[in-house]
């Protein structure tokens, strides 16, 4: 397996997908409706929730280039510490910020010291403990970082047991289609709800790399991925009832992976990664990361201040997503990169 270049268009994929969350929690937080396009009705509100999965098939694909490097005795420390730092620092500072935000503006909530820390830390979904605590949308992290640990595991026995590391994978995608579903088993650690989705999308995206990193799309299957995506997003928009049951597994077997098909095209290559996109892929994480404690200051800060923002524009919109670009700017430059530098050579130091 040839190690691949970075391709820049999986970062503006990425980016997008941020940008569509933004705006769901937007018009959700500040009961925002608009006469087309409302991201709160039904099907635009599942829509967002379920973009998460490509999030995650996103970074299965991505998680492929590592496969012989597991393989060939990566060790877990060197291989997660890398994942943990990247993550976690950032994700721990907003959490605090988001905890003394809440307090001080919703003190009758209950936010204990330790829900505000299962969540800093990222352990408090999908693994031992199955309650969102606090910060909620950092659920999709705390499971991300379970499916980086459960792959490197998976990808690691089946070079001990001499299989195919395809079949742990496949075991995985089918473990979490199976348990997505089964209302008994919601809230049973490491299997309910948060995680089988995780599961399931996460190595649907490593799957997907196995095949388009080696073969590429070939012209029928681009053809398909465009029709599925042109058919998909009409019935999305105007016949909702008709992919409104079984709509997570639709999006997440077949829906995103046709978008990741036509972004592996070669015209979408050709017109998409370029190193101008690098920079969307760098500020993702922070943007991602803050907008829900950014939604919160902005609504106390009208209250407080009596600013009387008009929040039901898409004027007042755009400007807070552009808001929120400068955030995750300044975050990735002024928190998350001087402290993965720090961490990465205290790392270096202790030979991990």
């Amino acid at each position: 397996m040839e190690k691949r270049k970075h391709d820049y268009a999986l970062d503006l994929l990425r980016f997008i997908c941020a940008l569509a969350v933004v705006m769901g929690h937007y018009e959700d937080q500040f009961d925002v409706h608009f006469s087309s396009l409302d991201f709160t009705t039904e099907n635009f509100y599942y829509w967002i929730v379920n973009i998460s999965g490509l999030f995650f098939i996103i970074s299965g694909y991505l998680s492929y280039n590592s496969i012989d490097k597991i393989r060939n005795g990566l060790r877990f420390d060197k291989y997660y510490s890398g994942k943990l730092i990247r993550i976690v620092p950032v994700a721990a500072i907003s959490t605090f910020f988001y905890g003394l935000m809440t307090y001080v503006t919703w003190r009758g909530k209950d936010f204990s010291v330790w829900k505000i820390l299962a969540t800093a830390f990222l352990v408090q979904s999908g693994g031992p403990f199955t309650e969102m605590f606090v910060n909620s949308h950092l659920w999709y992290l705390s499971v991300l970082l379970l499916c980086y640990a459960l792959f490197f595991i998976a990808v690691r026995l089946s070079r001990r047991f001499e299989i195919n590391w395809r079949y742990a994978c496949w075991f995985m995608v089918i473990l979490g289609a199976s348990a997505f579903n089964v209302t008994a088993w919601n809230n049973l650690p490491f299997i309910g709800i948060a995680a089988s989705f995780g599961y399931m999308s996460f190595f649907t995206g490593v799957l997907l790399a196995s095949v388009l990193e080696n073969r590429g799309p070939n012209r029928i299957a681009v053809l398909m991925s465009l029709f599925i995506l042109v058919s998909f997003s009409l019935l999305l928009i105007f016949r909702y009832e008709v992919m409104r049951y079984g709509m997570t597994y639709l999006m997440l077997f077949i829906y995103y992976p046709a978008i990741i098909v036509l972004i592996k095209s070669d015209v979408a290559q050709k017109l998409l990664n370029h190193k101008a996109f690098g920079f969307l892929g760098k500020i993702t994480l922070g943007v991602y990361i803050w907008h829900m404690e950014f939604n919160i200051l902005l609504s106390i800060a009208d209250s407080v201040l009596h600013l009387g923002i008009n929040f039901a524009t898409r004027w007042a919109e755009l400007v807070v997503i552009l808001l929120n670009i400068a955030i995750g700017t300044g975050s990735f430059y002024l928190l998350e990169k001087p402290i993965h530098k720090a961490l990465s050579r205290k790392l270096a130091e202790r030979g991990i």
